[in-house]
């Protein structure tokens, strides 16, 4: 006897650990307290429907037909973070949380084969053959990403999962009620014409219904037949993850979550949108049940209400984002190609050539810098492609001109990144942010990296242009200490960037705090001393410190105090870094991107070695080298910051072309002063 006790004892912390830790994944996962046997309280349970739905992008008829089930509120739905995979998406139902598709290898999953084991009345059970190898997929990925999370909470909380398919289905949504060794203890697989009744009797004995509806009015007759029955029931219906394999926003419906017919969650901060990662909180959450630590994503709640033709408008744009940017990029280089070819004609013609040309420097420097202007702008419109790329580009160049003739150089650089700021703030205090998102400079909500808030590319473009912008404003303007001048817009862009309700991430405030204190420090002359380097080190740590508690103030709930601020030790930190690190590596290899990286940075090194002749313009006609320094420190501030924000942030090859490209709209801008004696001079 005295043999076995230990044995014993092992057995039982064992199985003590198993009934109230967090399961890992792969490992079993058994009930806490075995399956209920009293009925179901229906307040306290949830069922998740797939339903097929159109194929192509965006899906009029589903937003549409769903709005008609009575009681259901209608949103979009963002499947997966990256390149759309429909494994994927259920694999991130399954788990509450996601990351990058770039850092799984293989990128897509492979569809993994269920094999069902017949027990003839007391119900079938399977598992899923090729779990194992998803299981380290997902471990090989920076952080703690568990597939079947999902089911597992639901199974060691004493509730009874089941997934209710019917024959010739695909097994995929099946995933969403596995468990983390892949197995689905409870399942059925009836012919179409006893589904219904399958799924009818599922809700009754089950605490959680996975199921999969016929397409067309089969299925929503079905889901409205369920949702009659049982009216206090928490239904979810998604769009069955379709094929072929390509990046949408799918729809979703939901029922029991109030508000007014429409739908949102903390995750996307935009309403009629919500995330693969938030339906497995959504139902723990009416389950009362805790949801696992890992889990990244946010309870769906209600919303406003938004029609189905609303809803498709941003669907459309959405979905147009992304497609946009590279011919926006070309359109840029023909147009502007052109205009500067003909300024610089007329300067042939009328014998001002130098003039001219150092004209044609000044507006093609500025109209960079307000393009973010303009393409919010056109996010406003929802042109065509080739009118949105001509009205951004054209009026981009006639507010460049128009300030370099109403602004004196070199300040007019400051009026752009004002106006950036001002026209970017606004759209967030009274309309939430809605066209920054859907921007071609935005946060590009349609691969799901960032649903709101200023985007890693707009994080770049503000911060750099706005420290050059800063610095061009100070000079000539016989402020004394132009360092705190520095360092109070850097604070006030911080925050900015940072604050929960308006900004982006810890990215952008590491990116502005070493811009302006980089500035700061250059402008005062002060030498880089061992103490000011890591006081210039802890600024941005003490801004962040600040956000946060900014963001416990409001309310803000942002993606930095989630991630880090609520993390749980220095573990999870790490796995934050390591991720936004690895998202970043990944970033460079694709599409030969690196190879546009080692240009950038090898333009950073030779405007760093050149920097005197390339600022001699500054003071060529004898201006006082002092009233010029805040523009060369902020010139300074931003390759500095530059080159920090893209080692701090997940999108750093992004982060560094960016600003690379406004770095030289600076120094373009710089090179056109004008000639002495000449208007603006």
């Amino acid at each position: 006897m005295f043999r076995t006790a230990p044995l014993a004892l092992l057995a039982a912390l064992i199985a003590a650990a198993a009934f109230t830790g967090t399961a890992e994944a792969g490992a079993p996962c058994a009930p806490a307290n075995g399956v209920k046997t009293t009925e179901i309280d229906q307040s306290l349970a949830a069922t998740l429907l797939f339903i097929p739905g159109p194929v192509r992008t965006p899906e009029p008829v589903l937003a549409a037909d769903l709005q008609e089930l009575p009681g259901f509120a209608v949103g979009l739905f963002s499947p997966t973070l990256g390149r759309y995979s429909p494994t994927q998406m259920m694999l991130d139902i399954s788990q509450g949380a996601r990351v990058a598709s770039s850092l799984y290898k293989p990128v897509a999953p492979p569809p993994p084969g269920l094999e069902v084991n017949r027990l003839g009345l007391s119900g079938d059970h399977g598992k899923f053959v090729q779990w194992p190898a998803l299981v380290k997929r997902a471990a090989d990925v920076p952080g703690d990403i568990i597939p079947g999370a999902f089911g597992c909470a639901v199974r060691q909380s004493g509730n009874r999962i089941t997934w209710i398919s019917y024959a010739g289905a695909p097994t995929i949504t099946g995933i969403a009620a596995a468990t983390t060794d892949g197995h689905v203890g409870s399942l059925m697989i009836p012919l179409p014409d006893q589904q219904a009744t399958e799924l009818a009797k599922a809700q009754h004995y089950a605490d959680v219904v996975v199921g999969t509806l016929p397409a067309g009015g089969a299925g929503f007759g079905l889901a409205r037949k369920l949702a009659a029955l049982d009216p206090e029931r928490l239904i979810i219906i998604v769009q069955a993850p379709p094929e072929p394999a390509r990046t949408r926003l799918l729809t979703i419906a939901a029922r029991g979550l109030g508000g007014e017919g429409g739908l949102r969650s903390a995750t996307t901060r935009r309403d009629g949108l919500v995330s693969a990662s938030d339906v497995a909180p959504t139902i723990l959450e009416r389950l009362k049940i805790d949801p696992p630590a890992d889990m990244q994503g946010q309870p769906i709640e209600g919303a406003p209400r938004m029609s189905a033709s609303e809803l498709n408008a941003m669907n459309d744009r959405l979905s147009l984002v992304s497609g946009r940017r590279a011919p926006l990029g070309r359109s840029v280089i023909l147009i502007g190609g052109i205009i500067i070819i003909l300024l610089l004609l007329i300067g042939r013609l009328t014998g001002r050539y130098d003039e001219i040309s150092r004209l044609t420097q000044r507006v093609v420097g500025l109209a960079v810098l307000w393009l973010p202007v303009m393409l919010l702008v056109t996010a406003m419109m929802r042109p065509s492609r080739a009118a949105e790329a001509d009205i951004a580009i054209v009026g981009s160049f006639l507010l460049a001109l128009l300030t370099d003739r109403l602004v004196k150089w070199p300040r007019a650089l400051f009026v752009p990144v004002l106006f950036v700021v001002l026209a970017h703030g606004l759209d967030f205090l009274l309309v939430s942010g809605k066209y920054t998102g859907e921007s071609l400079l935005g946060s590009n909500p349609l691969y799901g990296a960032r649903f709101f808030g200023v985007g890693n590319e707009l994080e770049a473009v503000i911060a750099v242009s706005s420290v050059m912008g800063v610095g061009a404003a100070l000079s000539d303007s016989g402020i004394k200490r132009p360092a705190r001048w520095f360092a109070a817009a850097g604070a006030v862009l911080a925050l900015f960037l940072g604050a929960g309700r308006l900004g982006a991430d810890v990215g952008g405030v590491i990116y502005i705090g070493a811009a302006f204190g980089i500035a700061a420090l250059y402008v005062a002359k002060m030498k880089f001393t061992p103490l000011r380097v890591t006081a210039l080190v802890a600024l941005p740590f003490i801004a962040l410190g600040l956000i946060a508690l900014l963001d416990a103030v409001t309310g803000g709930e942002s993606h930095l105090t989630r991630t880090v601020f609520e993390a749980n030790g220095f573990g999870d930190l790490w796995k934050v870094a390591d991720r936004r690190f690895s998202a970043s590596i990944e970033g460079a290899k694709s599409d030969g991107i690196w190879v546009i990286v080692i240009v950038a940075l090898a333009a950073l090194i030779w405007g760093w070695v050149k920097r005197e002749r390339l600022f001699s313009r500054l003071t060529d006609d004898g201006e006082d080298p002092a009233a010029r320094r805040p523009f060369r420190a902020g010139m300074v501030g931003a390759l500095g910051g530059t080159v920090i924000g893209a080692l701090a942030n997940d999108s750093g090859p992004a982060i560094l072309i960016i600003g690379t490209i406004y770095l030289c709209m600076g120094l373009l801008y710089l090179r056109g002063k004008p000639i002495s004696g000449t208007m603006n001079a």
